[in-house]
């Protein structure tokens, strides 16, 4: 039976394809169940929709460290 101390915990990634590669960057903020991690995974989805290029979504996502 496992011990309380391990739990599951996920988070958000921005995955995307480069040179053939798949590359991902973690959406800092906490877990998934975190209120600025849901924020901060819906300005992501909103610049995907808006078309902003790879580039510029993992700069919007560096600039919240």
């Amino acid at each position: 039976m496992p011990s309380q101390l391990y739990r599951l915990v996920f988070f958000c990634r921005y995955c995307w394809k480069a040179q053939g590669k798949i590359k991902h960057r973690h959406i800092a903020g906490g877990n998934v169940r975190s209120q600025l991690a849901q924020h901060r995974k819906g300005e992501v989805e909103i610049a995907i929709a808006d078309g902003q290029s790879p580039v510029e979504i993992e700069k919007l996502i560096r600039s919240w460290r």
